[in-house]
């Protein structure tokens, strides 16, 4: 049992400094009167030019999403989806509840998700490499699914002009479907015997993973510029190379599949 706990210590190690490294805007926020400070002491100084400012509620607040995407509590997401839900126009609420649906589902999924030793490195796939091969392949399916899914929905949101927290909220669903996305890339990579496959699915996944970085920054410069077409056309590029890389992705594991056959 001890070895088999020291096993795991690496993983564990790793995903505490993945969860810090990903909330440091929130475990180590300023405090607003601070902030306030360096405003004013900005302001003192001729040679500094202010920052734009953002809408007030237009589009701040909901643009902070993206600093805690993954890691609302069950019942705090809720009642901001709820929120959301009664704010939206009627012809969205389809849509809408679909995309909380395949969100929940995503999570179900992923607690079930075996767990891996992610120092194996051999030569060929092993038995236990070909299940892995196998089993994230019919999960990266699903997910290319709910992706899907978010993204009809965040387009469809652009285009009926929707102001910045609608799709920014739909926004947020698919930087959490791409993120699963990634999350299996990483995992697969780690853990499988073929070198070949190990480097293209490590390019596939650091793509998507970068393509994501860009639509969370798109995404906040066309709340603060909306309803600015450029900024907002910029963000929708970047949702769709989401889709592009995600679906590179996907082949990528399709092809291990056939290897592990």
């Amino acid at each position: 049992q001890l070895i088999a706990c020291a096993q795991t210590l690496t993983e564990d190690v790793r995903q505490t400094t993945s969860f810090i490294h990903g909330n440091a805007s929130l475990l180590f926020k300023r405090s607003l009167s601070e902030c306030g400070a360096d405003e004013e002491e900005s302001a003192k100084c001729p040679g500094t030019t202010p920052a734009p400012q953002t809408p007030n509620r237009g589009s701040s607040e909901w643009v902070e999403d993206y600093d805690y995407v993954s890691f609302e509590s069950k019942d705090a997401a809720a009642r901001k989806n709820s929120a959301l839900r009664e704010a939206i126009p009627a012809n969205l609420k389809k849509n809408f509840d679909t995309v909380i649906k395949a969100a929940e589902t995503t999570v179900m999924a992923a607690s079930n998700a075996p767990t891996t030793n992610a120092n194996t490195k051999k030569p060929e796939l092993t038995v236990k490499d070909k299940k892995l091969v196998c089993y994230y392949a019919v999960q990266i399916s699903t997910h290319m699914g709910n992706l899907q899914q978010a993204i009809d929905s965040f387009l469809e949101t652009v285009e009926k002009n929707q102001p910045p927290k609608f799709f920014i909220a739909y926004g947020k669903f698919v930087v959490v479907s791409a993120h699963n996305l990634v999350t299996i890339g990483d995992i697969v990579h780690r853990n499988v015997s073929k070198a070949e496959l190990r480097e293209k699915i490590l390019r596939c996944t650091d793509a998507l993973s970068e393509a994501l970085k860009t639509c969370v920054q798109k995404s906040k410069k066309a709340a603060a510029q909306f309803p600015s077409v450029t900024a907002v056309q910029e963000m929708v590029d970047s949702v769709v190379d989401i889709s592009h890389l995600a679906a590179d992705l996907k082949v990528a594991m399709l092809q291990a599949v056939q290897l592990s056959l």
